[in-house]
């Protein structure tokens, strides 16, 4: 969620209305304090139809799993909306009807900071040093531990239940 955290910050600085997914309560309301002006539980809400309900679709969307959530992406996607997406984990290759999605003249655009060239990295440290000054993000703290507690900060990270960076501080 830290992500969809910095996501939701640099959306609302833009001027965006912002309508997010979540997994669980605890993450809606991370994300609500983020600044999400909608947040959708997809474990138990129709997302297309809620989406649809609020704002009839949408522009952009920055996404987390791209091929499993292609499906309501395309059902969403405003025309000439846009995908940014950072990976694809559960869904590694994507199936989908090529016309649903011409029909929309969408763009898809991976993002994998590795591979950026230096003027995209540059303009990137350049919008995100602008943001901090301007909008003063909130950062998302899950707990600190001393060095000696560095067993009890993996084990935090490992359960899979935080939301927020672990940091680790010195002794």
């Amino acid at each position: 969620m830290y992500a969809a955290w910095y996501a939701i910050q640099l959306a609302k600085w833009a001027g965006a209305k912002v309508v997010t997914t979540v997994s669980w309560d605890a993450k809606a309301a991370h994300a609500r304090a983020a600044g999400a002006d909608i947040v959708i539980n997809y474990r138990n809400e129709n997302v297309v139809e809620r989406i649809r309900a609020e704002v009839g679709g949408v522009d952009r969307i920055v996404d987390v799993d791209f091929g499993k959530n292609l499906p309501v992406s395309a059902a969403v996607l405003n025309p000439h909306g846009a995908i940014t997406c950072y990976a694809s984990t559960s869904v590694r290759e994507p199936v989908f009807l090529y016309n649903d999605l011409l029909r929309l003249n969408i763009s898809v655009r991976p993002v994998f900071v590795y591979t950026m060239s230096d003027a995209a990295k540059a303009q990137a440290h350049a919008d995100i040093a602008q943001w901090v000054r301007e909008a003063k993000p909130i950062f998302a703290i899950a707990g600190r531990f001393s060095l000696a507690e560095v067993v009890q900060a993996h084990l935090t990270v490992e359960r899979g239940e935080k939301i927020g960076h672990v940091l680790l501080t010195p002794l």
